[in-house]
């Protein structure tokens, strides 16, 4: 977190009518610990401050001290704690005493939402969203979309509808824009426009879908029969191929503009990728990773490289293996790996899309292996480890390893709301596709869900270039779609269609 505090203890002012506090044995100890705290303060010394503020906020006239230099002690105690992820909980408790008070920063709003956050606190969330709709909106633009992406997630997946339609009521009231460069809401007001839909508002949910400019949105959005009125009124708005063309000439534009973003690179190189322009794809990811690598270590040549390095690596391996050459793939995946991930020498992602990519090459034991370096799974999510099950029964199912295969989708099924698109390859690795339609069926079922997996069973045209491995798992994904009870939840619900683009982009299943 940002320093930003200003030294206000230095004049320290108690209450009105209580000047006798200060003779007093404990009025003085105050006034002592409060000018220590203030040299704190000034040197950003947490290690002597913290200790020191704990005290303070115990003295029965603290409530008396001036709001400004209560504002300053309880700002000084959040900065300190949050550095400490052991000291979470009381970040938490000093942040949402500093945001109670008038004055306090955006950084401290921002925090306290993003803590609420990471603490799994949706109610504290949604009361921090409504308070800054009503009072200060453009504070809200300074919380990452992920901090409530990830909070609907979990939301959704605990199967409760509580917060959620507050946190978004109060974004859209707010007319949320992310400040992050980069970032956009698009996932935010399809999840809104689905429940004004649910509501019989097809007026507002069109207002919503207007402001959605992301390809994979506007597709899930196109398929789903809530949407119908909309999509028909205008279907060149929600024509993929269109809307896939638009989004590259606008990160196009934005990248020449933003050459040190390595970010707008990635979704410049994912665009191509869609638009199966695969030689272009690896040509811009290989001079990203030419120039990162030309640049001196003390000047980089991204401002974001060790937020996005490893996912560049990620777009080279899947462009060449979309053109066929497996083997230079690979390695370019292993490069990825080997770049961490999020400032953490151990890479997650990587690993496990590395893992998928060996059982696409027809290499079994060697995604066994790769899956072994995450045995203790401690920066995995749930989500993570629910694609680590998938690729462990793929590769046992090829092995034939029955009981290490039979454990391994036994995990998917008892966690099925983790990652319903694991469980589904999990089952079509296994060759369940009485399972795979159940799986199938259930996600069409559920009101969030439904477009996703509209968007999975569609018939999209790239790649061209298929492994054997990747082929059959197609296949037996068709044979679940042409089943009459399938087709049957198909038609309840929406629609699917021949996409002309490269599935590998918008379905995060292969």
């Amino acid at each position: 977190m940002r320093r930003h505090l200003m030294v206000l203890l230095a004049g320290l002012a108690l209450a009105q009518g209580a000047p006798a506090m200060a003779a007093e044995d404990g009025g003085k100890a105050l006034m002592r610990d409060a000018k220590a705290i203030d040299v704190a303060i000034a040197k950003n010394d947490c290690a002597a401050g913290l200790p020191l503020v704990r005290r303070f906020l115990a003295y029965p006239q603290f409530p008396q001290v001036s709001q400004a230099a209560r504002l300053a002690v309880w700002t000084f105690a959040t900065d300190c704690a949050s550095q400490d992820p052991q000291l979470d909980e009381e970040a938490f408790a000093d942040v949402q005493q500093a945001t109670a008070l008038p004055g306090a920063s955006d950084e401290m709003w921002e925090y306290r939402v993003r803590m609420a956050g990471h603490l799994r606190r949706p109610d504290d969330v949604a009361e921090a969203v409504e308070t800054l709709a009503d009072s200060r909106p453009r504070t809200l633009d300074q919380v990452s979309v992920r901090v409530f992406s990830q909070v609907l997630r979990r939301e959704r997946e605990a199967g409760r509808t509580t917060f959620a339609p507050r946190i978004l009521a109060a974004l859209e009231k707010a007319d949320y824009k992310p400040a992050k460069f980069g970032e956009q809401a698009d996932g935010l007001w399809l999840a809104q426009a689905r429940l004004v839909a649910d509501a019989g508002d097809q007026a507002h949910a069109a207002a919503l879908l207007r402001r959605i400019g992301n390809t994979g949105d506007l597709l899930s959005a196109s398929l789903d029969i809530r949407f119908a009125p909309t999509v028909r009124a205008d279907p060149q708005r929600f024509d993929a191929r269109a809307a896939t063309e638009r989004m590259l000439a606008a990160d196009q534009a934005l990248l020449a503009t933003h050459p040190a973003s390595l970010t707008t690179t990635h979704e410049v190189i994912e665009e191509l990728r869609a638009l199966e322009r695969y030689e272009e794809a690896l040509t811009l990811a290989q001079a990203a990773l030419d120039r990162i690598a030309a640049a001196p270590k003390d000047k980089p040549a991204y401002d974001d490289l060790a937020d996005e390095l490893n996912w560049i690596h990620d777009d080279k391996a899947r462009a060449l293996l979309e053109l066929g050459r497996v083997d230079e793939g690979l390695q370019a995946e292993r490069d990825g790996v080997a770049a961490g991930e999020d400032g953490a020498a151990k890479n997650v992602s990587q690993t496990i899309n590395l893992a998928g990519m060996y059982n696409s090459a027809g290499r079994p034991q060697d995604a066994l292996a790769t899956l072994k370096e995450l045995e203790s799974l401690s920066q995995a999510t749930p989500y993570g480890i629910a694609w680590v099950q998938a690729e462990r029964a793929c590769a046992d199912r090829s092995l034939g390893r029955q009981a290490e295969l039979g454990a391994a989708l036994d995990y998917l099924a008892a966690h099925t709301t983790d990652n319903p698109s694991a469980r589904l390859k999990g089952q079509l690795c296994a060759g369940d596709l009485d399972g795979a339609a159940a799986t199938v069926m259930a996600q069409l079922r559920d009101d969030d869900s439904r477009g996703d997996m509209l968007t999975t069973l569609c018939d999209f045209s790239g790649p061209a270039r298929r492994t054997p491995f990747d082929a059959q798992l197609l296949r037996a994904l068709a044979a679940v779609r042409q089943r009459p009870d399938v087709q049957a939840a198909i038609a309840r619900v929406g629609r699917t269609e021949a996409v002309p683009l490269n599935g590998n982009v918008f379905t995060d299943f292969y």
